[in-house]
């Protein structure tokens, strides 16, 4: 069996999701969001937003279409009320989602959608990486080194840019 709470950084993100303000408002949200997904990319491979490629790029899915619904059903779990039913699926899949006292932890809904795609090979790249070694390098990077990369990449494609309207006297 496989215990969530035990995976190194969950009692963390564990910590932040009791707390429902530190998920709402504005100032931390997006920084505790990083965080989640930090932990899910490194046990997971993915985050949850990778466990919606059935749904279009430029917004909502068509909800009646069997394509969206066949996906989707591998997912019903996660919308489950009654806790029972729900940690018996997820005993079957072989893992854990309750605290010490048996009820389910705050952060479960963040990683369970995940925790499906690994179990059920849903979704390419999805794996459990006991260890923490499953980290997307798009999450590797601080802040800095992204914004340095942002620029290095525009200036790039400035100097391409200026060097191809040279070439054909676009300038």
């Amino acid at each position: 069996m496989k215990i969530l709470r035990s995976l190194p950084g969950i009692i963390q993100i564990e910590e932040i999701c009791r707390n429902p303000d530190n998920l709402k408002r504005d100032e931390v949200r997006n920084e505790n969001f990083e965080k989640i997904n930090r932990v899910s990319a490194k046990f997971f491979g993915i985050i949850a937003y990778d466990t919606y490629g059935h749904w279009p790029e430029d917004g909502e899915p068509d909800r009646e279409s069997s394509r969206f619904q066949e996906a989707e059903q591998h997912y019903e779990v996660c919308d489950w009320e009654y806790l029972g039913d729900a940690i018996t699926v997820w005993n079957m899949l072989g893992w854990d989602l309750a605290n010490t006292k048996g009820e389910e932890l705050f952060c479960a809904p963040y990683f369970n959608r995940q925790i499906i795609a690994v179990e059920k090979q849903l979704v390419k790249g999805a794996k459990f990486h006991p260890l923490g070694n499953g980290i997307r390098p798009d999450f590797l990077k601080s802040d800095k080194e992204k914004r340095l990369e942002a620029y290095l990449l525009e200036d790039k494609l400035e100097k391409e840019a200026k060097n191809f309207r040279r070439t054909y006297g676009l300038q």
